[in-house]
């Protein structure tokens, strides 16, 4: 997946602590994350379908597959929060802080 771990100890007796911290390239969280998002969008369209062929004759059955692409859509936006971050040409911390623009 390209996530690169590093661990620091720092064995003093009176406060041992141990630091970790994790980095991967934006732009293979990049590809990481479009491929979720396409799995996501083809799984909330299978749904979606199921829901369309049972609503003239199983309509509970249809509204069941219809509430089972919610965790889907919520888990979608998490993946395009992601996805807008890591693609970004700066970061999005940089953009909140910069002046407006006048004009």
């Amino acid at each position: 997946m390209g996530l690169k771990s590093e661990i620091y100890i720092d064995d003093s007796r009176k406060h041992p602590t141990t630091y970790a911290l994790s980095h991967i390239r934006r732009l293979d969280l990049a590809n990481l994350y479009q491929q979720e998002k396409k799995r996501l969008e083809t799984e909330i369209q299978k749904l979606t379908q199921l829901a369309e062929t049972k609503r003239e004759n199983q309509k509970v059955l249809a509204l069941q597959y219809c509430f089972q692409t919610l965790p889907l859509f919520e888990r979608l936006t998490v993946v395009e929060t992601i996805l807008l971050s890591a693609s970004a040409t700066y970061p999005l911390v940089d953009q909140a802080f910069q002046e407006p623009e006048s004009g």
